[in-house]
């Protein structure tokens, strides 16, 4: 899918503007890895919860726009069903994606973000 990002921002800022409000839901860790990041104005927001935070978007116009934007983030072009990463993350956000991803891709969807996941202590 094609994106235009400056469109997006101008006709769609209300997507990250909502998605603020999931940001008290976002724990204090060491590593966030956001998940469909756009233009980068949560992923931004997200530098405040975590020592390190990656965005990953699947389209190019985007990535672009928020390195644009905000070029000290770590923001990258990749499609989440088969990103690879040597990070293991506390917290996979996402605020406006997993409508994106074919039904029959959810299970994928859910094994990739469990294996970019630190293991849990319990």
């Amino acid at each position: 899918m094609h994106w235009d990002a400056e469109e997006y921002d101008h006709d769609h800022g209300f997507v990250a503007k909502y998605g603020e409000n999931l940001l008290q839901f976002v724990p204090d860790c060491n590593a966030i890895l956001d998940i469909g990041s756009g233009t980068g104005e949560l992923t931004r927001l997200l530098t405040h919860k975590a020592t390190f935070v990656r965005g990953i978007d699947s389209s190019w116009e985007m990535v672009k726009q928020a390195k644009l934007q905000f070029p000290q983030l770590d923001v990258m072009q990749a499609n989440i069903l088969t990103y690879e990463d040597a990070h293991r993350y506390d917290v996979v956000f996402s605020n406006a994606v997993f409508h994106w991803i074919p039904p029959e891709d959810q299970n994928l969807l859910l094994a990739q973000i469990t294996k970019l996941m630190q293991p849990m202590d319990y």
